[in-house]
């Protein structure tokens, strides 16, 4: 992504940050403005934009402060406008990150309150274009306060199940995936951040999407989404979470070799039934029963025929599901990790014997 497309996106878009009319590339004496802008009470902005942090802002700020006010004429003529209030002339740096410096430099004067300083985080859409660009603001100092007007973020709009909700009423495939791409996966990279501790016992996260349904996982495997897996699955207007193993053959195959012996399938199950799994579905259906199993009807003698008919010889044999329905109103990215994190404690035997 390139300074010019982060650049020329905010212009699109600057009414939403409390701007009502700007310039791009604004030349002045040899110097190019990226962005040149008047907000509602006529104040004037510099807005300059670094893909990267860049030790010269600030004393590119500088300058500018200085030069920018003896062409105030060839500027009001060019936004046509003369009521600006040059006295409330303000930089604004939007980069990736800053350094201590940057912010120490911007304390002095005659910069004091006059260089402002924004990290932004860049939400894309399903062509890989810029769909969001969420700022943070940063100060000068943390008693300061924004220039711009911030509004709330794409991730920060909706709770996942309202955002379901909203994604199952939509019915052309295209606009589908826009609204997971620019509504929902943000929510689940969020998700998946907060679960980089898991990446030290080998467990990863994963997103995918499908048509009407998307799902989060926490797998065995680094790059491979469909591994052993606690999934968070999303479909229609149903939430459902567990243990899931789809596409894994040489994972399948080891459970499958498991429980053809006796003494390991009675203490697989054994730990499987210590886990009181009241309103839990098993969906195994290699085993030849194509429908969910409700664990609490399943007697152990009934467990141990069904597992011992699971013997998988493609990927599409795999299927092994233990899961349950999501009933809470809502789910928040905090709602999620917890959920992620009691699941995959309650079905750690199943990837211990996996690593085994």
């Amino acid at each position: 992504m390139q300074e010019l497309e982060i650049r020329d996106f905010f212009h699109e878009v600057m009414s939403e940050y409390g701007l009502i009319c700007g310039i791009k590339e604004l030349n002045i004496d040899g110097l190019r403005i990226d962005i040149f802008a008047i907000d509602a009470k006529h104040n004037p902005f510099i807005i300059e934009f670094k893909k990267d942090k860049n030790r010269h802002i600030v004393g590119q700020s500088a300058h500018y402060l200085a030069l920018v006010p003896t062409y105030k004429e060839q500027i009001q003529k060019k936004l046509n406008l003369s009521d600006i209030n040059w006295n409330n002339l303000t930089v604004l740096c939007i980069a990736k990150e800053f350094k201590e410096r940057d912010y120490k430099a911007a304390e002095f004067e005659p910069l004091n309150k006059r260089v402002h300083f924004y990290t932004f985080n860049i939400v894309h859409n399903t062509r890989n274009k810029i769909f969001s660009l969420n700022l943070d603001y940063k100060g000068p100092n943390k008693k300061t306060e924004s220039p711009l007007k911030m509004p709330k973020k794409v991730s920060e709009i909706y709770d996942i199940k309202q955002a379901l909700k909203e994604f199952s009423h939509i019915k052309k495939k295209e606009e589908r995936r826009e609204y997971y791409s620019t509504k929902i996966l943000p929510l689940l990279k969020q998700i998946g951040s907060k679960l980089s501790e898991f990446s030290s016992i080998g467990m990863y996260p994963h997103y995918s999407y499908w048509d009407c349904s998307f799902t989060l996982r926490l797998g065995t495997d680094k790059t491979k989404s469909h591994r052993a897996s606690v999934i968070i699955g999303f479909k229609e207007d149903c939430i459902y979470y567990g243990f899931d193993l789809t596409h894994a053959l040489s994972e399948a195959q080891k459970l499958s070799k498991l429980f053809k012996d006796k003494k390991k399938l009675l203490a697989f199950l054994k730990k499987l039934k210590c886990l009181n799994l009241v309103d839990y579905y098993f969906y195994l259906p290699n085993t030849g029963i194509k429908t969910l199993l409700s664990i609490e009807t399943i007697s152990l003698k009934g467990f141990e025929i069904l597992l011992k008919n699971y013997n998988p010889k493609t990927e599409c044999d795999c299927y092994f599901r233990i899961d349950t329905e999501y009933e809470k109103e809502s789910m928040n990215v905090n709602d999620a990790v917890k959920l992620i994190k009691q699941e995959y404690k309650k079905f750690k035997f199943i990837f211990d014997v996996l690593k085994e």
